[in-house]
């Protein structure tokens, strides 16, 4: 049997458990859905996913420059994955920063009891809307308005990957890629899916919470390489603590 078509086995038995009135899922998710249906299943469950609590967190953040040069600190970050938003606070060396976290174009950052350079503002920004992105995972398939376009077999680095394309909104993610073998989310790309392309790739770490619940431990992002989509050129890494839903 196929990795496609196993994974389209697991996520038809996934439908049926959940009762045949919430088959519309997989038609509202898009035409590649077994994938992503089998994946929430393997990462705690299509129900747990669908119907998210708050996600109380710490989380470091290390932003790297187009020169290598970095600026890392620990935030304090309340994420709502069904609003697509999340409160972020952070203490500074003489000061505070507050950021109010949105997909739809309205993040504010505010920076208090010192100042901060314009353009570590904006990577800050960017890096925090690309952390709540990412830390929905699957999710975002139910979400926002990315759609599963269509789903094949591929590989990184050697490892067996199911690839899915996204559809509708494509402008924070362009594939999602599965591991063949475990069904997490191992890899998204953005702004270009090919090596050479300008355009970044996230590679995933998980630790298990609770419930059975697999939630991101460290998300890498990285310049997509030259001649390898895996690229060495750091973008933003995320390592999240003390993980509370």
């Amino acid at each position: 049997m196929s990795q496609l078509r196993l994974w389209a086995f697991c996520a038809v038995g996934c439908l049926g458990m959940m009762g045949c009135g919430r088959a519309d899922l997989a038609r509202e998710i898009g035409p590649a859905s077994e994938p992503v249906l089998a994946s929430l299943q393997a990462m705690g469950g299509i129900e747990a996913w669908r119907n998210p609590s708050s996600i109380h967190a710490q989380a470091v953040l290390t932003v790297y420059d187009d020169d290598g040069q970095f600026y890392s600190n620990l935030y304090h970050l309340d994420i709502d994955l069904d609003g697509r938003r999340m409160s972020v606070e952070a203490d500074l060396p003489s000061g505070e920063l507050t950021a109010s976290i949105r997909l739809d174009g309205r993040s504010r950052l505010n920076v208090s009891g010192q100042k901060m350079d314009q353009a570590l503002r904006d990577r800050l920004l960017r890096a925090l809307e690309m952390t709540l992105h990412l830390a929905g995972g699957p999710g975002n398939f139910l979400y926002s308005p990315e759609t599963a376009r269509s789903a094949k077999s591929d590989r990184i680095a050697g490892k067996p990957l199911v690839r899915v394309s996204v559809g509708g909104d494509n402008s924070r993610a362009l594939a999602y890629y599965f591991d063949s073998v475990t069904r997490l989310l191992e890899y998204v790309t953005s702004g270009a899916d090919r090596p050479g392309g300008e355009g970044s790739i996230a590679a995933y770490t998980y630790q298990m919470m609770e419930g059975g619940r697999a939630f991101p431990q460290r998300i890498l992002v990285t310049r997509i390489g030259e001649h390898v989509l895996l690229g060495d050129k750091p973008v933003l890494e995320v390592t999240f603590q003390d993980v509370r839903f």
